[in-house]
């Protein structure tokens, strides 16, 4: 089997290295169009995310203890503010 080669590729890449690319550019912008690196980039934003969901659940949750103590040691009744 004989493969044709594509010229109008190495012009393309041969141009944007020219312009400041770089020869890893190319690389990369083959990576990005993988199925295992959007999968893998999927994931760790959906990661980042939930991680995120749950430090802001626990600071909540301690927020809201803290007021309810607070609130139940008449700490914060209206008549302190008067």
């Amino acid at each position: 089997m004989s493969q044709k080669f594509d010229l109008s590729i190495v012009n393309k890449c041969s141009m944007y290295c020219f312009l400041g690319g770089g020869a890893t550019a190319g690389l990369m912008h083959g990576i990005v169009k993988e199925p295992w690196f959007i999968a893998t980039l999927i994931g760790t934003i959906g990661g980042t995310l939930w991680f995120a969901l749950c430090v802001f659940s626990v600071w909540l949750y301690r927020k809201r203890r803290a007021r309810k103590k607070v609130v139940k040691n008449g700490v914060m009744n209206g008549e302190n503010f008067i």
